[in-house]
């Protein structure tokens, strides 16, 4: 079967739920003019095959598409909301593609390119805060100032009442006290200063706050530390694809999840690094399921089309790489 680069871009004006798909590899000649053109659609999570009802069947489904435009080497083919909606529902999926006319067929790893939208899009609000928030509250105007209010004192209030005066011999009495009061209090605070001043300066030490011990950082979020740590792996995926880790950090990460049985966790590792065109991790997935290499463990068997499928997503990538390009055509034979 011929190999191909089926890519998707979106419809003239970018219609909603409408896209063009864009055959590169093969002559346009090579499909009969008068023969129907079906394609076959397969993901890569369940190798399920996407069905007439917009849902994914463990049967093959055909679908009969219609020629849009055709010049040269590209063949573009015309697909509508059953194809496009179920395909950008999930823009981290991979998928292979096979299209055959009579007696001719390919097949290659299908790319969805920027643009394409679902037909849900044809009725999204073009206003940005409804959006975002939804009806905005009416502001509220501001209440007029209330007028100040005065309070009215009684013409007729009681005249105040005139305390007796006392004798100036109390008044002195009463200052004399205070005089020797001061004096005393003097003279004690003077007796206490040497007392202070003699404090040792070990209890002074003694009283200082003592420093807390250093804390001890965080393991990076896609490390093997971080990992025997975590219990929700959705939650350690998702924070390990955040810092955008190399290919090695990744594999390393794989391997020990392999030892730890989190099964799923190397899988979904194994898929969005590959799929987001890390080489190394999409090589070292398909000789998961390479029969040559196949190790038990985590894949339980090998599986020769799954792994032409993973070698074939490198080669869409780097089509000069020897390794996944001898063993498509091992694998082929």
């Amino acid at each position: 079967m011929k190999s191909i680069r089926p890519e998707i871009i979106s419809a003239p004006e970018g219609r909603p739920g409408h896209g063009l798909l864009v055959l590169r590899g093969i002559e346009v000649d090579a499909f009969d003019p008068f023969g129907q053109i079906e394609i076959l659609i397969q993901r890569n999570q369940d190798s399920r095959f996407l069905a007439l009802d917009a849902n994914w069947s463990p049967s093959q489904t055909w679908h009969q598409v219609d020629r849009a435009l055709s010049s040269g080497e590209e063949l573009v083919l015309a697909l509508g909301p059953g194809i496009i909606d179920p395909l950008i529902k999930n823009s981290q999926m991979t998928y292979l593609l096979e299209v055959r006319c009579l007696e001719t067929a390919a097949r290659g790893v299908l790319r969805i390119r920027d643009g394409v939208l679902s037909s849900h899009a044809a009725g999204s609000s073009n206003d940005p805060v409804a959006r975002v928030s939804g009806r905005v509250a009416p502001v509220a105007e501001p209440s007029p100032a209330e007028p100040e209010q005065v309070v009215q004192v009684g013409l007729e209030q009681e005249p105040p009442v005139t305390p007796p005066k006392k004798s100036n011999n109390l008044i002195w009495l009463l200052l004399i006290a205070l005089v020797v009061g001061v004096v005393a209090a003097f003279f004690i605070w003077k007796a206490l200063q040497p007392t202070a001043a003699t404090t040792p300066p070990s209890a002074q030490q003694s009283a200082s706050p003592v420093a807390s011990p250093p804390v001890a950082a965080a393991p990076a979020p896609c490390s093997t530390a971080a990992l025997s740590t975590a219990k929700d792996d959705l939650v350690f995926l998702q924070e390990c694809l955040k810092t955008n880790p190399e290919g090695e950090k990744v594999l390393e990460v794989i391997a020990a999840a392999k030892l730890a049985k989190r099964c799923d966790l190397v899988q979904r590792l194994y898929a969005f690094k590959s799929q987001a065109g890390d080489i190394a991790v999409a090589l070292a997935y398909a000789r998961e399921f390479d029969p040559q290499f196949h190790q038990a463990g985590c894949i339980a068997s090998p599986d020769k089309a799954t792994a032409i499928y993973w070698y074939e997503l490198v080669l869409s990538s780097q089509a000069d790489n020897a390794d996944a390009k001898a063993r498509v055509q091992a694998l082929k034979n």
